[in-house]
């Protein structure tokens, strides 16, 4: 793959999302990813149905651009292989808990010792210190930890997790970043690094805003729907057919909301006037664009909304929003051929360089595809590798 990252090679020793994720990123952006995955089912992703071809969607979905090779993580000689493929690398990507990786023989204070141009990313649960560093952890109990659980979903009802796993995402983003700032630095003094990123700080690290509030306050906000808690309309509406959002995140928005739903008589009334004075008012606001809104479809109100400059948008499910025009245009949705799957479609790389076309996808590996492959390149001839075969130590498809 071309691309500004042409020429890294990343070791991949993550699985499930926050890893895998953050290695695609570094895969899309043109680094060569290889992907170590244990003998027979590989990467868990791979049994998350539904399968098309005995393929997961799930796997497809998240390891493009990589190579993949098969091999005994337990055994030495597959710790061995793993070594020898860290001596020809520029980034290790891992999210075992901590400590495993140092169980396994790979200490990263070791590798860094033996490579200093090595960078080592680990992703985990709750970083590699503090009182809850050995504990087990997925993408929920991040949300729910973080706060993030705690202000989704309607006032007086559950909790309710984020439609999204972005807990688990947001490893793979911050790590992704973390390495790229890594590799920089390592421009400038030649030294690699050790990053230690946890989803719980990440998913807390997005608090913001809603986090300086109660800082500054001692208020602790709930829920609020698909509202906004000082923003006022922002928010869903039914209208006759479906449902829109309404974002007046400025003044210059509201008269122009006001007239496009026939009460310019709300933008002329001062005790409207200010964000906060809306805010206090919310329950009246919100009744008002209510009763209007029930009065067109979602197709009379994109027109209205349209003419008049107003930020709003229809509700989409995933084959609308996948099918807008916008998304269209932009070439996000990628298409690859898979040897056993067949031809697939999924969500591709966002970044957009000016004045060059996205790169072309790879489809992602076979368990173990480059098996055979990456030990040539390591050193391994015909003999040895059919032993390793014979002996259990790697597999190939």
């Amino acid at each position: 793959m071309a691309g500004p990252l042409e020429g890294i090679r990343v070791i991949d020793l993550t699985r499930v999302l926050a890893g895998p994720f953050g290695t695609t990123i570094l895969g899309d952006l043109g680094a060569e990813v290889i992907k170590v995955e244990p003998l027979g089912k590989g990467d868990p992703t791979r049994d998350i149905a539904p399968y098309v071809n005995g393929q997961s969607h799930y796997h497809l979905s998240l390891n493009r651009n990589k190579k993949s090779i098969a091999l005994d993580l337990r055994h030495d000689e597959g710790r061995d292989i793993v070594r020898r493929l860290i001596a020809t690398a520029d980034v290790l990507v891992e999210n075992f808990r901590p400590g495993v990786l140092a169980s396994l023989g790979l200490d990263p204070t070791d590798l860094l010792a033996q490579y200093p141009a090595l960078i080592i990313c680990s992703i985990s649960g709750f970083g590699q210190s503090g009182p809850y560093r050995d504990n087990p952890s997925f993408d929920l109990v991040t949300q729910a930890l973080s706060g993030a659980m705690s202000i989704t979903g309607e006032p007086g009802r559950p909790p309710v997790r984020m439609g999204l796993p972005l807990g688990d995402q947001l490893g793979g983003l911050y790590g992704s970043i973390a390495t790229l700032a890594a590799l920089h630095e390592r421009t400038q003094t030649g030294k690699g690094s050790h990053i230690d990123l946890a989803l719980f700080d990440s998913l807390v690290s997005l608090l913001g805003y809603v986090a300086g509030r109660y800082f500054a306050t001692g208020e602790v906000l709930g829920p609020v729907g698909s509202g906004h808690h000082s923003s006022v309309p922002y928010r869903a509406y039914e209208a006759i057919d479906g449902y829109l959002v309404v974002a007046c995140m400025t003044d210059t928005f509201w008269p122009r909301i006001c007239s496009a739903i026939g009460r310019p008589d709300l933008a002329a009334d001062p005790r409207f006037a200010s964000f906060d004075q809306r805010t206090n008012a919310r329950e009246e606001i919100d009744t008002a664009v209510e009763d209007a809104m029930r009065t067109k479809t979602v197709a009379d109100w994109s027109e209205v909304f349209d003419a008049a400059d107003i930020p709003y948008a229809p509700i989409l499910d995933i084959a609308g929003a996948v099918a807008h025009p916008q998304i269209e245009h932009r070439g996000l949705i990628q298409e690859f051929t898979h040897p056993d799957y067949g031809a697939f479609r999924a969500v591709g790389n966002p970044i957009r360089f000016v004045g060059t076309d996205p790169d072309p996808v790879d489809p992602p590996p076979v368990l173990g595809e480059h098996t055979n492959a990456i030990l040539g390149d390591l050193g391994f001839d015909g003999p040895a590798i059919d032993a390793l075969l014979a002996n259990g130590i790697v597999d190939q498809p």
